[in-house]
């Protein structure tokens, strides 16, 4: 979600700009009050970077096609990504790739990091209590889950000799 603030006549701050997003950037039709100004800051949606007339987003290095969930141009960095148009490896909920080179994890700046500090998940809303039983739901045979009081959820493997990752290969 990305939002704009400004104050009105009065003073008082009002939203001007609301955006929703899918993993891949695509914009929720009809969640808020979206607008599109080019040359202004209206223009600056997902991870910030500016929405083109054409529909794309200007990613720095590449031009990004979140309905897609691809880049419209080949990736100068390829050989090492082995994914010359794909977005965060294919995975946008772990990965994000602000420049248009190349993914990095999210909550970290560096991608050559493991991912043995997972990003935290952290549930706010009026059901989070649900939605932590839906998520448990997903996971019931390798995980228990638990939330704090500030909603960050926490695991315990259900074994821990079984739990285990599997990382790419360089």
């Amino acid at each position: 979600m990305r939002i704009s603030f400004a104050r009105n006549s009065a003073g008082v701050l009002q939203i001007v700009d609301a955006n929703d997003y899918y993993p891949f950037g695509m914009n929720h039709l009809k969640t808020g009050n979206a607008f599109f100004a080019q040359g202004s800051y209206k223009a600056y949606k997902f991870l910030g970077n500016e929405l083109q007339e054409t529909g794309f987003y200007d990613m720095n290095a590449r031009f990004y096609m979140a309905d897609l969930g691809i880049f419209g141009q080949h990736d100068p960095l390829s050989a090492s990504t082995l994914d010359p148009y794909g977005y965060g490896y294919n995975n946008p909920i772990m990965f994000a790739d602000p420049s248009g080179l190349e993914g990095e994890v999210v909550g970290n700046s560096n991608l050559s990091q493991s991912l043995s500090n997972p990003t935290d998940v952290i549930i706010t809303c009026s059901a989070s209590a649900a939605a932590l039983n839906e998520l448990q739901k997903s996971v019931s045979s390798e995980l228990k889950l638990t939330m704090d009081e500030n909603g960050k959820v926490s695991y315990t493997p259900n074994n821990p000799k079984q739990l285990y990752l599997i990382m790419p290969s360089n």
